[in-house]
């Protein structure tokens, strides 16, 4: 055949070829799914630097790992109250507590706000919550929005994330927001078999230090004691009450790859907004005080994990320095749905932060407490 001919024969070959490919690169790289479905998941009392993601010395969180490295995982967000009730209200609404003056131990979610749920309910989201922990039923009107709303105080993570997985199965075909909100990694520290021995005979347990069980039942303001409600069986080894807080963590990673590939089954994976944090952190001896939070709000309570995991609008395996606050979760997730909302909210979206478009962010984060103390941190200083 003439080199002419072979030539034509070939450029023919290399178009037919980037014709087949055109529809596959198209539906790969380029496709945008119409809407975005959200999963949120608080874990209770969970302070990032116990995550193997942010550098913790133990291999507690090998799924939420994974999860970090496909998407974005922020290095300072901060809580923005030391308890249950205030946080998940802040974050739930984008406003601080004690704008609208509630300063009681069981919180109400700002009345003349409209919850995350309530938006999304409005623009034809299937709303659900799940939570094992008690505190969250006792948050009024945090259920609004809500077309389930179920709190079980009386079984694990696994039972949970049961619930949740039946419920993914029976709504998978319309477009859903879900918030599940784990209990177990709260004292007193329980895990079940195989977790509650994970920890305890590895190389960073060195059971070398002790302390008195306090004889009052858990007050906030002891120091050197472990609490009377998180003490077990006598046991008074600091080691050991840490390596069931790790064991508590490994059990909820393991239910949370339970969920990520329920979305993948599901086919899901793709539009959903998969979203992990928790409402605060916990005392683990800094400033003597011992497996504790709602008190003082000191870094080791308001500093919590955050990751974003968004396919086709967030790049992968991005770790953002940057401070944020957990009530920038609520205008962030509307920005990607893109649902307006109102102005006089006290979060900002962080979307063009995890897109690379912005390099900065807010600079200030106001947090809570119940003693009741009041903080705001910037990136270099804390009032």
């Amino acid at each position: 055949m003439p080199l002419n001919k072979i030539k034509d024969y070939r450029l023919f070959l290399s178009a037919l070829l980037i014709m087949a490919l055109i529809p596959i690169f198209h539906f790969t790289f380029l496709k945008t799914p119409k809407y975005q479905n959200i999963i949120f998941i608080s874990i209770d009392a969970l302070r990032a630097d116990h995550l193997s993601c942010y550098g913790y010395k133990r291999l507690t969180t090998p799924n939420i790992d994974k999860l970090s490295k496909e998407g974005t995982l922020f290095l300072q967000a901060i809580a923005p109250s030391t308890d249950t009730f205030h946080s998940i209200s802040a974050i739930m609404t984008s406003s601080y507590s004690h704008y609208y003056g509630e300063r009681r131990y069981d919180s109400s979610v700002n009345p003349s706000a409209q919850t995350l749920a309530e938006i999304l309910s409005n623009h034809g989201y299937s709303t659900a919550s799940f939570s094992n922990g008690y505190p969250i039923s006792m948050i009024n009107g945090i259920n609004r929005g809500f077309e389930t709303f179920i709190v079980n105080g009386d079984i694990g993570a696994d039972k949970l994330t049961d619930t949740l997985l039946k419920w993914l199965e029976s709504n998978n075909k319309r477009k859903f927001f879900v918030w599940a909100h784990y209990f177990d990694t709260h004292s007193p520290y329980s895990p079940p078999k195989p977790y509650d021995t994970l920890y305890i005979a590895d190389s960073f347990n060195n059971h070398d230090k002790n302390l008195p069980i306090d004889s009052k039942d858990n007050t906030r303001t002891s120091r050197n004691v472990i609490p009377y409600n998180v003490a077990e069986n006598g046991i008074t080894n600091v080691d050991y009450y840490i390596s069931q807080y790790d064991g508590e963590i490994r059990f909820i990673d393991e239910q949370i790859s339970l969920l990520l590939y329920k979305l993948k089954q599901l086919g899901l994976s793709r539009n959903t907004v998969v979203i992990i944090t928790a409402d605060h952190g916990e005392s683990l001896g800094e400033h003597d005080i011992y497996f504790q939070h709602g008190g003082i709000p000191y870094d080791n309570i308001l500093l919590v994990p955050l990751i974003f995991k968004c396919d086709n609008l967030i790049p992968k395996s991005i770790k953002i320095e940057q401070q944020v606050s957990s009530v920038d979760i609520f205008p962030t997730i509307l920005d990607i749905l893109k649902i307006k909302y109102r102005s006089d909210i006290r979060g900002k979206s962080f979307l063009d932060l995890m897109q690379g478009k912005a390099k900065s962010h807010t600079n200030r984060a106001f947090s809570n407490s119940q003693s009741p103390m009041y903080s705001m941190r910037t990136k270099k200083w804390k009032l």
